[in-house]
């Protein structure tokens, strides 16, 4: 069982550097076809510094510390399944970005009677300026008896 008492626990920060050569090879990935997305000087015509990050890359490319709830709740990563994830962009990411983050444990909660542990977490990205430009949220299921 995933102790109650961890929620508003907040992880050590990280910074994370929005390379261009990672969002280029992720746009190609995807599909993207879009000019802000994949025409440096598209976006910068459009008024932005640089090709701007497909909405999905902070949900998939995971930030540099991804796991590191695992440990402290005490979770066997093979039992882990993953439930939601939400991205709200508060402002524009652009490749050669450099973000700030932090996560930290907003919810858990207990259905079917303890056999389903749900555990909300939630990065806030921050750009230099200390400015909120993304909120992710990311909700996993432990099932009973699947813990550490």
């Amino acid at each position: 069982m995933v102790d109650p008492t961890l929620v508003g626990h907040a992880f050590a920060p990280f910074t994370w550097a929005i390379e261009p050569g990672r969002v280029s090879l992720f746009a190609k990935a995807i599909g993207e076809r879009g000019a802000l997305f994949t025409d440096a000087e598209t976006a910068k015509a459009a008024g932005y510094r640089d090709v701007l990050v497909p909405p999905t890359l902070l949900g998939i490319a995971a930030e540099p510390c991804p796991d590191d709830y695992i440990a402290l709740i005490g979770v066997d990563p093979g039992a882990i399944l993953h439930a939601e994830q939400a991205l709200e962009y508060h402002a524009p990411i652009c490749a050669g970005d450099q973000l700030y983050g932090q996560k930290r444990i907003t919810e858990i909660l207990q259905k079917k009677n303890g056999a389903l542990t749900f555990v909300q977490l939630e990065v806030e990205y921050r750009n230099p300026d200390g400015v909120l430009v993304c909120t992710s949220r990311q909700t996993i299921v432990v099932r009973r008896g699947e813990t550490a």
